[in-house]
């Protein structure tokens, strides 16, 4: 019964947070992205997946960013993930009509754990863009991301993930908080909806909140 009770208030709380989030900042934007993913089993140890997402920005006005993105992922022992990559993404700023191109190979490596009906994933990316753009020689992103008890017969389950961003591996430059709904569709299926917080320094130096839902769905095979 306390778990219960915990877990209730802990979800409430989290889905309440983002109500909030427009007092932070009065030069908010609102976005919607679209991602989609498909994974490949190579056995025991190994599997591939593949991964694009578009983002429409300027209150949803038009499509400002979008990539595409593989991965080798390897399984040493249970609970921990290696995954070299190479993702090409494509950004158009606003006050500009083209768009910039970028490669960026990049490496994960994340651990996972499980306490009492929680799972707790550890991401660690790093990413070396070929073109330096925007004075950014390479990125280190921690993602921690923690998923709810799912309930017997439920279709639904609960999450909530923070990530980090530091430029050249020192300067934090970057913050996002999701929460929302994963959707289990069947063994192979599985979908969602998150609410973002995007907290991001800009050019200028200055702090901009974006806010974000994320329409995902995601396959394996």
């Amino acid at each position: 019964m306390i778990r219960s009770i915990f877990v209730r208030s802990i979800t409430l709380l989290l889905f309440c947070l983002p109500l909030y989030a427009d007092k932070l900042n009065k030069d908010n934007d609102a976005q919607v992205w679209v991602k989609s993913s498909f994974k490949k089993s190579l056995g025991c140890y190994f599997a591939t997946d593949f991964t694009s997402e578009f983002r429409f920005g300027g209150n949803l006005s038009s499509l400002y960013f979008y990539y595409f993105q593989g991965r080798l992922l390897y399984t040493p022992t249970p609970g921990i993930e290696i995954a070299p990559g190479f993702r090409q993404h494509y950004f158009r700023p606003r006050d500009e009509g083209k768009w910039l191109p970028n490669s960026i190979p990049m490496g994960d490596i994340t651990f996972y754990g499980c306490l009492q009906g929680f799972e707790i994933n550890d991401r660690n990316r790093f990413q070396f863009p070929l073109k330096e753009q925007f004075s950014i020689r390479w990125v280190y992103r921690n993602r921690l991301t923690l998923f709810f008890p799912q309930r017997n017969r439920s279709m639904l389950r609960p999450m909530m993930s923070n990530e980090i961003f530091f430029k050249d591996g020192k300067e934090f430059v970057e913050n996002r908080y999701e929460t929302g709904w994963l959707l289990t569709l069947g063994s192979s299926a599985k979908g969602g909806v998150t609410y973002i917080v995007r907290t991001q320094k800009r050019l200028d130096n200055k702090w901009y909140n974006t806010h974000n839902f994320r329409i995902r769905a995601d396959f394996s095979f």
